[in-house]
């Protein structure tokens, strides 16, 4: 009798395996991925000296310190005793840099935002939220539903911070009738059912957040500073987000809905309190990531976890997390639309659909971005509607229906807020970005003024793509905004990855391509978005690819994780290589944001003030000897108007709305040309007051300069002006009234 001979494997009953070489390959790849990169950043790159700062060196040990202790204690027995400990130490280090009032305030701030939605929810008839997908939608609803709130009032001009931190209390009283369950208990009770080494995966995560709140503290970003960190100055220091601005540069004009969000929080003097918002939402953004990672056939709780540390970790998404700005939240509600999207490929309910618009309409709500990414995205479920076949769909309750619609409704209304706003003030309906500028030009639209535009983008030079490519995965020193954006490489590793790890016998079903083919979808317009065009950086800004990057790195973990089987040690080595970028991510993200390492130097003081950008701008002022200017200013009855010539970090920090002369010229340079023109434009647009340099001859390197004689330190005052106050280095002038002047 013959007899056949099985594979080893087979005859034991373990999983065929790949040959362990592969392994090897996969993991020193991995290692030879992230080493390159820091080789260039380090050796012959800009963070050199940055890693000998005892900011970096001691804070990062501080950090590691921090998330390698939560890690421990959840060994702990009894989940008491683990909440008690893990706390404490949580509450020593955010004291330590007086982030902790932050924390609290921004995390009731989020928790407010989502029973807020969770009232609206129970209003409707529907049940509280029990799943992670239910907490995701009321965040939407609830901002949402704000949202219309505090546009509606400002309407009517009661849009100051004051103002909407009454209507915020107001709404707290549906908020605490709905009597949801908060976001951070259900995780923490979910976390606890878990086994050890999931939850202490979980709370190296939570560590990381907590570093990131740490770093809000030393790193302020140019944007954040100009704009972001004064809403309460900068959008409705006049009563109301809708009151002109007399403002040039056009990110002014853009979707404002998440700075308008953010105005309860302003004004207190404490930057983390606006920014830690934005990592929260960060957070929000490692859920959806594992929702979708679910939905790609990754049911593995620790494989989501480590893929929740990738999205976490990556410098696009964590550097960008420290600044109150919208690319995050623009960068969830396109991750949102992909993940209601697919749900509606797949079940075909019109309620999913109805989500995944009202998604769109709060990405559109919040940055321009948007625009070309939801393109795309419809094509592909316009696609996927014809091409995936759908699943049996379950009949979903009249309720869930009708919530969905007033979502919607409620979205839609706050997207036409938001582009109501820009129409008023600017002319048309979108200030850009460039093609969608030609077509209102084209549909009879005029920019109003003193609103000013600009080319963002130019035509590639095709012959210089490949050098763009190789230096986006593996020399990001070469690019100066992507050095501290990097979008990081992984997300083309892991499918090469898969490929190193798979197990040809063995075969794992691929889930639904509707998920897949929207997924491609968004970071195949990451790809056209970085390759089709020049712009002003070369590589341009990481945060423009946030949505890009987390899709492909979703997707590609997917790949991998079905390329791997259901064999252990295949699993386990792309477990380990995700990691491995994980922390060479948070690494890069630690001393890279704003050009500013680490978090502090280590000491025993634990009475920080959390009120962090106020000193900091007292700070600033001091060092111009803008002090005597600045009190002059704060004591009108009304947000002074200034424009002028000053370094940019005391400029930003006077008590005005301050636009400097070189920012104004790249928009409207004809309002520069000469110190005529300069009083002619403050005349026509109401702008009070003129800050000029006085002669420098210590410093003269402090002052900006541009082509007009006005920002050259020591010119005399301009004709048609008088003086009103000055310092050493710095004059305050007013222009006399027209007929006076001749």
């Amino acid at each position: 009798m013959s007899t056949t001979t099985l594979p080893p494997a087979t005859r034991t009953g373990t999983p065929p395996q790949p040959a362990a070489y592969r392994h090897v390959i996969a993991v020193g790849g991995a290692l030879a991925a992230c080493a390159i990169v820091a080789w260039g950043l380090i050796v012959p790159g800009p963070f050199d000296w940055q890693l000998s700062l005892p900011q970096t060196v001691e804070g990062g040990a501080e950090a590691i310190l921090l998330m390698l202790a939560l890690a421990l204690l959840q060994a702990v027995p009894g989940q008491s005793w683990r909440l008690a400990l893990s706390g404490a130490v949580a509450a020593l280090y955010l004291r330590r840099h007086g982030v902790d009032a932050a924390v609290l305030l921004t995390v009731f701030y989020l928790e407010f935002a989502i029973a807020l939605g969770a009232a609206v929810q129970r209003a409707a008839g529907a049940g509280l939220p029990r799943s992670i997908e239910d907490y995701l939608r009321c965040f939407l609803l609830g901002l949402a539903a704000w949202s219309v709130s505090a546009w509606s009032l400002s309407a009517f001009g009661q849009g100051r911070a004051l103002d909407l931190r009454y209507l915020s209390l107001l709404l707290l009283i549906p908020a605490l009738w709905a009597r949801a369950r908060p976001l951070s208990l259900h995780l923490w009770a979910r976390s606890q059912r878990w086994a050890w080494g999931e939850r202490a995966l979980f709370a190296v995560l939570a560590g990381w957040m907590l570093v990131l709140y740490a770093r809000t503290e030393v790193a302020f970003s140019f944007d954040g500073l100009w704009y972001g960190l004064r809403p309460e100055d900068v959008l409705t220091a006049d009563g109301s987000v809708f009151d002109a601005l007399a403002l040039v540069s056009p990110v002014h004009y853009f979707p404002k809905l998440y700075e308008v969000f953010l105005l309860p929080l302003s004004g207190l003097g404490d930057a983390s309190a606006l920014s830690g918002v934005t990592i929260l939402v960060l957070g929000l953004i490692a859920l959806t990531s594992a929702r979708i990672a679910a939905r790609l056939g990754i049911a593995s709780r620790r494989a989501q976890l480590a893929l929740g540390a990738l999205v976490l970790s990556l410098p696009a998404l964590a550097n960008a997390a420290l600044e109150p700005k919208p690319d995050i939240l623009c960068a969830l509600a396109l991750l949102l639309a992909w993940l209601f999207g697919g749900d509606w490929l797949l079940q075909r309910r019109p309620g999913d659909l109805a989500w995944a618009l009202s998604a769109a309409a709060i990405a559109l709500s919040s940055k321009l971005i948007a625009v070309p990414y939801l393109g795309l995205l419809g094509i592909a479920l316009a696609a996927g509607w014809r091409a995936c076949a759908p699943s049996p769909a379950t009949t979903p309750a009249a309720t869930s229906q009708r919530l969905a619609w007033i979502a919607l409704a409620l979205a839609t209304t706050a997207a036409a807020f938001v582009m109501a706003r820009t129409w008023l003030l600017a002319g048309m309906p979108t200030i850009g970005p460039d093609p969608l500028y030609k077509l209102w030009t084209m549909l009879g639209f005029h920019l109003h003024e003193p609103a000013g535009t600009m080319t963002w983008a130019t035509p590639q030079q095709w012959d210089q793509v490949p050098g763009l490519i190789l230096d986006w995965l593996l020399r990001p020193h070469r690019m100066e905004h992507i050095a501290i954006s990097w979008p990081g490489n992984v997300w083309l590793w892991l499918p090469l990855c898969g490929l190193l790890l798979r197990n040809p016998t063995q075969h794992s079903a691929a889930p639904a391509g509707a998920y897949r083919l929207s997924g491609a979808a968004l970071a195949l317009c990451g790809a056209v978005l970085a390759l089709g065009w020049q712009y002003h950086a070369r590589g341009s800004d990481g945060n423009y690819f946030i949505v890009a990057v987390v899709a492909a790195s979703t997707l590609g973990f997917a790949f991998a994780w079905r390329c791997a089987g259901s064999a252990r040690a295949p699993r386990a080595s792309l477990l380990g290589i995700v990691l491995l970028f994980a922390a060479f991510q948070a690494g890069y993200a630690f001393v890279s944001a704003a050009w500013t390492p680490g978090t502090r130097a280590f000491d025993l003081d634990f009475l920080r003030s959390p009120r962090d950008l106020r000193q900091a701008d007292e700070e600033a002022l001091k060092s111009a000897t803008l002090q005597d200017i600045a009190y002059f200013l704060r004591a009108r009855d009304h947000v002074a108007r200034v424009i002028g010539c000053a370094p940019f970090r005391p400029g930003v920090a006077l008590p005005a709305r301050f636009e400097d002369l070189p920012a104004i010229t790249l928009s409207r340079p004809e309002y520069t040309r000469n110190p005529a023109a300069v009083l002619a434009y403050m005349r026509r647009f109401g702008i009070q007051y003129l800050l000029l340099p006085r002669p420098d001859p210590d410093k003269p390197e402090t002052v900006h300069t541009a082509d007009d004689d006005l920002c050259k330190p020591g010119q005399g005052a301009p004709a048609g002006t008088r003086l009103l106050i000055e310092s050493t280095r710095f004059r305050l002038l007013e222009p006399v009234p027209a007929t006076a002047a001749h």
